[in-house]
């Protein structure tokens, strides 16, 4: 399933069944795309080789992504969830866009539930190429 950032204005649904992506809304700010995630599933012992943070099903993401350059992108993450963290925590990240062949992959078993162990035609895992 695709993530979709909802930015019509609706709020959250009221009776939200936690997922593996969440819930999404956002609104734009000037150049600044703001985001607003709950209802992620709970995380407490990720898979090895999972990046994803443990967290409880409490978890509220916050994160704004802004475009800095023709081909750099600022991301600022906060986690807020009481259950596993004892204070929010933060992260920024400045992301390049890929140029050429290697711009083509994309690791999709972050983007898809329990698609962690995917292979592409060459035996690649985690990779398909589009």
């Amino acid at each position: 399933m695709p993530i979709v950032i909802w930015t019509d204005g609706r709020p959250h649904p009221k009776d939200l069944k936690p997922s593996y992506n969440g819930h999404m809304i956002g609104h734009w700010g000037g150049d600044t795309l703001h985001t607003d995630t709950v209802g992620i599933m709970a995380s407490i012992s990720p898979h090895p080789g999972n990046p994803r943070t443990p967290h409880s099903d409490k978890l509220h993401l916050e994160w704004t992504l802004r475009r800095v350059a023709p081909d750099v992108v600022h991301l600022h993450m906060t986690l807020h969830d009481d259950e596993a963290f004892i204070e929010p925590m933060t992260a920024t990240e400045i992301l390049h866009r890929k140029a050429g062949p290697n711009g083509q992959e994309v690791d999709d078993s972050s983007c898809f539930e329990n698609n962690r162990n995917a292979v592409d035609n060459a035996g690649a895992a985690g990779f398909d190429k589009f």
